[in-house]
């Protein structure tokens, strides 16, 4: 009885819906701000590459000194260019000013026109 009650309740799509994706809010936050499709995969790529330098651990209890250990290996380690560390940077910040602090502080976003 239990199982036909879920398979109604799935057929009639009243499962509870799943928490978006750390890099779908952060696709959908550069959409609401018009920012070009490059920019999105660019910043997106950034964001992975931190999350795995630091070891998969939950990016919103990483802090300044994790994004300055990151920059530093890519300046250090990688040999990127001053421009890369600079993309790199802006997604980082992107990152923490509207994705995590929307997630963590009531989900009120203001943008400016």
């Amino acid at each position: 009885m239990q199982q036909a009650v879920q398979r109604q309740a799935q057929h009639l799509n009243l499962v509870e819906p799943q928490k978006p994706k750390l890099l779908d809010l952060v696709r959908n936050h550069c959409r609401l701000q018009h920012k070009s499709y490059r920019t999105e995969q660019t910043y997106c790529y950034w964001i992975k590459r931190f999350f795995f330098f630091n070891g998969k651990q939950s990016l919103a209890s990483a802090g300044k000194d994790e994004i300055e250990k990151f920059l530093t290996y890519l300046a250090v380690n990688r040999k990127v260019s001053a421009s890369t560390q600079n993309q790199a940077f802006n997604a980082l910040i992107f990152l923490y000013k509207y994705v995590i602090t929307n997630l963590y502080f009531g989900g009120r976003l203001i943008l400016r026109v």
